[in-house]
């Protein structure tokens, strides 16, 4: 990130990483967090190319690269390589997983460095402009990334090119719609006003009923099988566009 960059960030009002926590206690606790996310969204996964329907893991890389800098690569991969090798069990052959983690690591790069280019959105978001420039970065960054890791695996040998454009629409969709609900989550809990507002937001009568409201779906949801749990998985959304679409 460049001094540019940075100063249009602060003159923006971007939040950066708070000056009482040393460097290694953030990338540990992203390395931690990361696994979590990963963790809880590996479910469903369709193909050799391992694609899952939804995936939160990503908006957190792309806040930290966006936020402490393009410095935070190391990071990213080293995460996204335990990722690939806790939650997942390593499937494919190591070069394939070391060639797929960085292609993931490069697409969340680009993604961040939209996020605070001139051409990006105002962080925090405080228009619907910057808004559509936060979709269009994410919409832009998830194909990228989708397309550098999907071709990483047919690269290496270990993924037919057959099904990739199949696979590639899957990815984009699953990637794309973790960032839009995470990500912006993640800016507002960066931002000390934006998390007092939220705050406010939880207390109200309104937003215990929209909690309970996503809990009785979740367990809905959960309730059944593995194999019938995905046909319903879809309505986890409505409670999620109520909150979004009042708040």
């Amino acid at each position: 990130m460049d001094r540019a960059t940075t100063s249009r960030d602060r003159a923006a009002g971007t939040p950066g990483p708070s000056p009482l926590l040393r460097p290694a206690t953030v990338i540990a606790a992203f390395v931690a967090l990361f696994l979590f996310l990963d963790w809880l969204s590996y479910v469903h996964a369709v193909n050799t190319f391992g694609v899952t329907p939804w995936n939160q893991q990503p908006a957190l890389a792309v806040a930290l690269l966006a936020f402490a800098g393009q410095r935070t690569i190391p990071a990213v991969l080293a995460a996204v390589v335990l990722s690939e090798i806790v939650v997942r069990g390593a499937p494919a052959p190591a070069v394939a997983t070391a060639l797929a983690a960085l292609a993931l690591t490069l697409g969340y790069a680009a993604t961040a460095q939209w996020l605070v280019s001139r051409h990006g959105p105002r962080l925090p978001l405080v228009s619907h402009a910057d808004l559509a420039r936060l979709l269009a970065g994410i919409a832009g960054g998830t194909l990228l990334t989708g397309a550098l890791f999907i071709g990483s695996l047919i690269a290496s040998g270990y993924a037919p090119a057959a099904t990739a454009p199949e696979a590639l629409l899957q990815f984009w969709i699953g990637d794309g719609v973790g960032l839009v609900v995470t990500l912006p989550l993640i800016l507002v809990l960066a931002d000390p006003a934006r998390r007092g507002q939220l705050g406010a937001t939880l207390r109200q009568r309104e937003a215990a009923l929209q909690l309970a409201a996503l809990a009785a779906v979740l367990w809905f949801v959960l309730r059944g099988p593995p194999s019938e749990q995905v046909k319903y998985f879809y309505l986890l959304f409505l409670p999620v566009v109520w909150f979004a679409a009042r708040h």
